[in-house]
């Protein structure tokens, strides 16, 4: 599917996730505390919109008048093994204010399909013979059959709609009234609002990751330099055909079983550097969320190609044509490189049995590749990255991937002990350890005590966790924190409270907390 984004607001010091340190808490529970503190805004439009009751799913009745619009559409629809959707796949488009006859065309490809898909599209062909068309096909997978159906398209604008999914009826109708927009003009791919179908309740929510794209409503953005917007999913996007003709782009068929269609859109990007990306956020896209959790996302974690092709013809190899095509890669390109990243790093840290079905030649070409791909990410893009719940502890890791020293470090102020009048510590470090100096009042102090945690990925040191107990009572004294002799930020519940403040000042903040003590610290099961 897809995904988006923005340049964030917040200093880097707010980029760390929390947890409740040494206090029984439900699970769900800490997630919801670690939003309230480290994204406030965010906490509060989920709470207002969880508050709202889940949208039942649209009616697809054939739409009684249909309008005429300006474009024609093509959508190229990759099938295979999806008979029980189909039906309700080409009732949504059948359901289209926008005049289905007259405006839409579906290029059905039947993807070596065994079970009776061939036979739903034979017979919604049957009933559209104009407008709808079916390629069979060997299967080859999702970017083999969307090639196939690509040259067979005539409409002004083609999109890659999932037959699994579905889309609202109005969903063609706002799309054409966006691209009609006088504002439009240089529009050559539209971003439309991805909506998550739950197929077991028949409910839509808006819950997807990067929802915040569509929350300033319909707007435009350049395609050079498109901010937080990310569009990684082909399926929930429009194409220019006639962009698509002159440049003779195509899915790459290596990649599998993820992130062709980032790869896709990505490099369509590049190409489009003068023109602009729409975000119609009027036009629902509903993606279906399987009762069966049996979708290419679903089982893509247990197939070896997601840490092999999918990284190397994927990932790598759009950040190497943005170098060729521009000299350098562009932050947005390295931003959708690392969405997709961030959820293998979350689900493989303190994880090894995750990927026990990995030999030790495949985790060596991983591991490999990984640090080429890290080669093209700039420390700024990794220190401004704020999707996919990313901590510290996965900006340290991957500072460290890319060869890039700290530009500074965050000491995380935990927990406060007034009975022994110590401070607990924590900060994140990749490699060596760094020179510690304890300042207070001007005078070097020692530990009371202080342990490390190292993060493993796939037998590899990743990331270790420094926790230190400091002695600090006079509350007129002055703290410095300092590290190979530079002065860490110190951060508390999130906070960026500089490099130099007192005790005091100090206490005040931890002691908040009221003796629970929020940590910026990333235990095993934090990670995710």
């Amino acid at each position: 599917m897809a995904c988006a984004m923005d340049e964030s607001p917040g200093s880097s010091s707010v980029l760390a996730p929390l947890r409740l340190c040494e206090f029984a808490m439900d699970e769900t529970l800490r997630r919801k505390l670690r939003k309230l503190v480290t994204r406030p805004g965010e906490f509060f439009v989920d709470a207002f919109r969880k508050r709202l009751p889940a949208l039942p799913m649209p009616r697809l009745a054939k739409a009684k008048k249909q309008l005429r619009g300006r474009y024609s559409y093509s959508v190229v629809a990759a099938v295979h093994g999806v008979e029980p959707y189909l039906n309700e796949f080409f009732r949504s488009l059948e359901a289209q204010t926008l005049d289905f006859a007259g405006n839409i065309e579906v290029i059905a490809v039947d993807d070596g399909s065994l079970d009776g898909s061939a036979a739903v599209i034979e017979r919604w062909r049957r009933r559209y013979p104009r407008n709808i068309r079916c390629v069979h096909k060997d299967n080859g997978g999702q970017a083999s059959a969307r090639n196939a159906g690509m040259p067979m398209a005539t409409g002004d604008w083609i999109t890659f709609t999932d037959p699994d999914d579905l889309v609202d009826p109005r969903y063609f109708e706002h799309v054409d009234r966006f691209l009609s927009s006088s504002a439009a003009q240089k529009v050559r791919l539209l971003s439309c609002n991805l909506l998550v179908y739950t197929e077991a309740t028949r409910r839509i929510s808006d819950t997807h990751h990067l929802r915040y794209r569509f929350e300033r409503g319909d707007r435009i953005v350049g395609a050079s330099s498109p901010g937080r917007h990310l569009q990684l999913s082909a399926s929930s996007a429009f194409f220019s055909r006639e962009i698509l003709s002159a440049t003779g782009l195509r899915f790459d068929e290596r990649i599998r079983p993820t992130f062709e269609d980032g790869h896709f859109v990505g490099r369509y990007l590049l190409s489009t550097q003068d023109h602009d990306i729409g975000i119609c956020s009027h036009a629902k896209y509903l993606y279906r969320k399987r009762r069966a959790k049996n979708s290419t996302l679903d089982g893509s974690w247990t197939d070896p190609r997601r840490f092999g092709a999918a990284i190397e013809f994927g990932a790598e190899a759009l950040l190497r044509t943005a170098r060729e095509t521009l000299g350098s890669v562009p932050a947005w390109t390295q931003r959708m490189v690392l969405y997709d990243l961030a959820w293998t790093f979350k689900r493989l840290v303190d994880h090894p049995e995750r990927a026990t079905f990995l030999g030790p030649t495949e985790v060596a070409a991983f591991k490999a590749t990984l640090r080429r791909v890290f080669s093209y990410i700039d420390a700024k893009t990794i220190l401004d990255f704020e999707l996919a719940g990313v901590s510290w502890l996965h900006k340290v890791g991957w500072l460290g991937l890319c060869g890039h020293a700290l530009p500074f470090q965050s000491v995380h102020a935990v927990e406060h002990n007034a009975t022994a009048g110590i401070v607990k510590f924590v900060y994140f470090f990749a490699g060596e350890q760094p020179r510690e100096a304890f300042v207070v009042g001007g005078q070097e102090v020692l530990p009371a005590s202080a342990e490390n945690r190292v993060f493993d990925f796939l037998g590899d040191d990743y990331v270790t966790e420094r926790t230190i107990w400091l002695p600090l009572r006079d509350e007129h004294e002055t703290l410095e924190l300092r590290l190979d002799g530079q002065r860490a930020h110190v951060s508390v519940r999130g906070k960026n409270r500089g490099d130099a403040l007192t005790v005091g000042e100090l206490l005040d903040e931890v002691g908040r907390n009221k003796g629970h003590g929020f940590a910026e610290v990333t235990g095993s099961k934090w990670i995710a």
